[in-house]
């Protein structure tokens, strides 16, 4: 298994923003995820969570790449180099890839593998374990305390799991 780490001589700008998108798409997933648990049983279908999902992801990510390039232009007075839309795009082609086992579980309950409930539980499941990860690369390497950083990492994912037990209260009410 591949260790989660940001790469080799990234630049710090350049983490802020491997992070930044990663917590939008996974906070984005977590909601969508929610919303599916929440909503009516024929908007719950496999097909149209997975097409909320892929354009709830898709949205965020579009939104933050032009946010980006709006900062910069606002910021350096002049339109991203071609290194700098690089950096901006592999951003946010690595942020898409968060998404990329929370929408094949939803796919295999397209596939009746499992039910769309059990399938969105477990998309919420895997953001929550995501924003864990991402924490953990921010404050792992951070001036603080350990307590510090184990009280960031509890933060957020108590905030994941609390969406969670929403999700699964949603389903027995």
């Amino acid at each position: 298994m591949r260790k989660a780490t940001i790469p080799e001589g990234t630049e710090p700008h350049q983490v802020v923003g491997y992070l930044k998108e990663r917590v939008y798409v996974a906070f984005t997933g977590l909601a969508i995820v929610l919303a599916m648990s929440f909503g009516e049983s024929d908007h719950r279908s496999s097909q149209y969570a997975f097409t909320a999902l892929l354009l709830g992801v898709v949205g965020v990510t579009s939104a933050a790449s032009a946010s980006d390039v709006i900062a910069h232009l606002a910021v350096h007075k002049e339109f991203p180099d071609r290194h700098e839309l690089f950096v901006i795009t592999k951003t946010t082609l690595g942020a898409l890839s968060s998404a990329v086992v929370p929408a094949a579980l939803i796919g295999l309950s397209w596939l009746g593998v499992f039910s769309i409930d059990t399938a969105l539980l477990l998309a919420g499941l895997t953001f929550v374990v995501a924003l864990g990860v991402v924490v953990w690369l921010a404050v792992r390497n951070a001036d603080i305390t350990g307590e510090q950083q184990l009280a960031a990492l509890a933060i957020i994912l108590g905030i994941g799991l609390l969406v969670l037990a929403a999700q699964v209260l949603a389903k027995a009410g």
